[in-house]
């Protein structure tokens, strides 16, 4: 009786040894199951973001050959912004997350693109900006005449060191180690900054390459309140001309001279028609060079000032910023490219993304 009491324990104590290795293995295939799970829903949301980025990515450069094949179909001789490329957005309800706002944009393209859930909504949005109607740092000006124009930029821009900046791009640009009385080299500014780096004595590759400049600073280089930034005002692409149906009236009050306000006044409300904005239909572009020198008092300006010398009605390259949107924008994605309207076909010179 001992015996088989024994036995019987035994195979209990058994039986409950095997019962909690199952729970245990049960456990652990459970964790091992919610852990597969969690990753394959965390690389599914990665592939539908991917997903995403690459439809938002499509848009925009949908967005870029459209306005390409636009252009090509552009037989004026003259350019301004009452023509179909440079159209005002009406009605963009991706616009206000993606756009800054003053700018010239094409009316987007809704485009429904299906997946295996139903039709989602895509847009994309194309913000326009004429480099022609901005003073070329690169332009053909002496040094002495650049530098007085860019201490009235910068100035007009909101900078109280005017004149600092405007040597230190000279220095910046210009292709030896002597600084200006004002200006700054590698040698003695430079280099010694925390995190040094050469003084680069060549020409800009970008207009935002001015960060690299002393002086200049974001703040500066983007537009603020009723000021105007660098990057609205200069440009890095043209040999000087400025198209006089794109200028800003604060670059032109500034190529114009002191006192000139009224001046540059008569010529944007000339261009601008009767309603005063730009864009609209009954604007009143200048279609020949010829026809800006009637302006009364613009002709005796231009003796005084050699900027003048170089306005014209012919846009030669274009910024555009092309902006795909999808599932309500909650995706985007974005292409910057410069374009040179110069030859027989547009062509792209510069292309950035993100």
């Amino acid at each position: 009786m001992i015996v088989s009491g024994s036995r019987g324990k035994s195979a209990g104590v058994d039986r409950g040894a095997a019962l909690l290795i199952v729970l245990w293995l049960v456990v652990i295939l459970s964790v091992i199951a919610m852990h597969l799970a969690q990753m394959m829903h965390y690389e599914a949301r990665a592939a539908g973001y991917y997903r995403d980025e690459l439809q938002a990515r499509a848009l925009a450069e949908a967005g870029l050959a459209r306005f390409m094949a636009e252009l090509k179909l552009d037989t004026n001789r003259f350019d301004a912004y009452s023509e179909a490329w440079y159209r005002e957005t009406v009605t963009a309800p991706e616009q206000g997350a993606f756009a800054d706002s003053g700018g010239f944009f094409l009316e987007p393209l809704e485009v429904e693109q299906l997946d295996t859930r139903g039709a989602v909504a895509g847009t994309y949005t194309l913000r326009v900006s004429d480099e022609t109607g901005k003073f070329s740092i690169a332009g053909s000006l002496s040094a002495g005449e650049k530098g007085k124009v860019l201490v009235d930029i910068i100035s007009a821009a909101g900078a109280e060191n005017s004149q600092e900046i405007s040597d230190s791009i000279l220095d910046w640009i210009d292709g030896n180690d002597l600084h200006r009385l004002n200006g700054a080299e590698g040698e003695d500014y430079y280099l010694r900054l925390p995190s040094p780096y050469e003084c680069k004595n060549a020409a800009l590759d970008t207009v935002d390459e001015l960060l690299l400049v002393r002086g200049v600073t974001p703040e500066l280089m983007r537009e603020s309140g009723d000021l105007p930034g660098l990057r609205d005002l200069l440009t890095v692409y043209t040999r000087g001309e400025i198209n006089v149906n794109t200028v800003s009236r604060e670059l032109l009050e500034v190529l114009l001279g002191p006192g000139s306000e009224h001046l540059a006044g008569a010529v944007i409300d000339r261009r601008a028609g009767l309603d005063g904005i730009d864009g609209t239909a009954d604007d009143e572009p200048y279609e020949r060079t010829g026809d800006v020198w009637r302006t009364p008092g613009l002709s005796e300006a231009r003796t005084s000032q050699p900027m003048l010398r170089q306005l014209s009605v012919r846009s030669t390259f274009l910024s555009v910023e092309a902006t795909g949107a999808v599932r309500q924008g909650r995706t985007a994605r974005r292409i910057r490219v410069v374009i040179a309207k110069t030859g027989k076909d547009p062509r792209i010179v510069y292309w950035r993304e993100g």
